[in-house]
């Protein structure tokens, strides 16, 4: 929602402002490869709060010191990075600090991050049209600094004894040369990279799709978007419900499944009733299937969380770049119709690669 005016202000061309999420996710690997060796030996409540604050400093930057699009490029990189950190440490801690009903609170988790992702949009429109997109970041920043206040008074001291109380640092914790030898954590991580890459894609082209077909249609894009994120929520709150190891892999198969083809018949039949109805279904069915895979991948290598949460997001944050990229080109080739299959076929990929998943009983 922010990126057009972005665009304005510092005459960019698209390709320009399309390099602000290549180095938002270029800072999120590069954090993540550090993570690699330090997330399972700092107590992840520390990382947790420390990616937190520099997120929100961050934010303030862009917001209040922006001048230019180097700038704006460096604090993007950052940004992701701080953001990939939290994203991996929080699941991770999540899980620790929860060895009882962790399937309960990790969708929980994902439930609030779906909650964000409804309100998003909803939160740039109103800057934009009443501010500017650099008042979006700041007051964004303000927000994140007083949500942390708010957390350190109370809670950090109760989540650092719950922390000690499960072993903080795991001495017993595999080197993750032997998690990479592990071939379930490359299916797991093909399994997220798929998700990841529909639903990125997806959420990048839509809207130019939509403009395509009218422009009262284009209007519409925004709302068809919340709504598609709202499944994520309702989701992500059954899934919190029902999910045990025993029937994770069942789910993960089945949610995926069917999220691809609900994608596929919104754009085969490509009628403006198919879009709100299927495109509502692929968020309410895949919605889930991302914290499912965090899950069995924790409770795999439950000393290690870290770890193999941080592997899990590299291949998050390649699909995050590689796919809009791909989905461009094939709009620039065929049109951007053609490329909206593509959410639909990565989710069917991700079907068949968790078929590949062991079977638990526990």
């Amino acid at each position: 929602e922010l990126l057009p005016s972005i665009i304005d202000e510092f005459n960019l061309s698209l390709y320009q402002g399309g390099l602000i999420q290549t180095f938002f996710n270029i800072g999120g690997i590069i954090a993540l490869f550090a993570m690699l060796y330090f997330s399972d030996l700092i107590k992840k409540s520390k990382l947790v709060y420390y990616s937190f604050l520099l997120t929100s400093v961050t934010l303030l930057l862009i917001g209040i010191f922006t001048k230019s699009y180097f700038f704006l490029g460096l604090s993007f990189a950052l940004l992701g990075g701080t953001t990939k950190v939290f994203d991996v440490s929080v699941n991770a801690f999540v899980n620790d600090i929860n060895t009882k009903g962790r399937e309960f609170f990790l969708q929980f988790l994902h439930v609030t991050f779906g909650i964000g992702a409804v309100l998003g949009p909803v939160y740039a429109s109103l800057m934009i049209s009443r501010y500017s997109w650099k008042t979006a970041f700041w007051v964004l920043g303000l927000t994140y600094a007083a949500l942390l206040s708010v957390s350190i008074f109370t809670m950090l001291r109760h989540s650092k004894e719950v922390e000690f109380n499960h072993g903080a640092k795991n001495t017993s914790s595999i080197h993750i040369l032997h998690i990479l030898k592990n071939p379930q954590v490359w299916i797991m991580t093909f399994g997220a990279a798929c998700f990841s890459g529909a639903y990125v894609g997806f959420v990048t082209w839509f809207p130019s799709y939509a403009d395509t077909i009218s422009d009262e249609f284009g209007l519409l894009s925004g709302i068809i978007l919340s709504l598609f994120f709202m499944g994520y929520v309702l989701s992500r709150a059954i899934a919190s419900m029902i999910l045990t190891m025993k029937n994770a892999r069942f789910l993960i198969l089945i949610t995926s499944l069917l999220g691809g083809f609900s994608f596929l018949l919104a754009f085969v039949l490509a009628q403006p009733w198919t879009y709100f109805v299927f495109l509502i279904s692929a968020g309410f069915f895949a919605g889930a299937t991302l914290p499912m895979i965090i899950f069995v991948a924790c409770s795999t290598f439950p000393n290690n969380t870290g770890g193999v949460t941080t592997i899990l997001y590299m291949g998050i944050s390649v699909s995050a770049m590689l796919i809009p990229v791909l989905m461009g080109v094939i709009g620039d080739k065929s049109g951007i119709g053609a490329a909206m299959p593509v959410p639909a076929i990565l989710l069917f990929a991700s079907t068949i690669v968790s078929l590949l998943l062991k079977k638990r009983n526990a």
